[in-house]
């Protein structure tokens, strides 16, 4: 008996004839869908992210706040080194994952 190679219906890789028969056209990792971990890295990924558009936004704001009194020019240019200080540390100074264990015991146990 040859064992005979096809490609995976979703992902393309290369599998054997005999694993696509089992598992409808779909290789081993395909029926086993993502990982937990991959799944929560992309989790706190997509914090990290709105994090840091909510401190560039907030801190941004305050920024052109300082700056109108140079006019609108000034607030606009003052805005930009403050909306990116923000993101930069919405991104990677706050840890939500730490502050979520943290607030966990208190919000489970009544």
């Amino acid at each position: 008996m040859t064992n005979t190679k096809m490609e995976c219906s979703k992902c393309g890789s290369s599998i054997l004839e005999s694993t696509a028969g089992q598992n409808s056209g779909l290789c081993k990792t395909c029926v086993a869908g993502p990982k937990i971990e991959t799944v929560a890295e992309g989790m706190e990924l997509g914090m990290r992210l709105l994090l840091g558009l909510f401190f560039a936004a907030l801190v941004g704001t305050i920024g052109y706040g300082i700056g109108s009194f140079l006019g609108t020019i000034g607030g606009i240019i003052v805005t930009i080194p403050f909306a990116f200080f923000g993101f930069v540390y919405g991104c990677f100074c706050v840890e939500i994952n730490a502050i979520i264990r943290t607030l966990l015991p208190f919000i489970s146990d009544p």
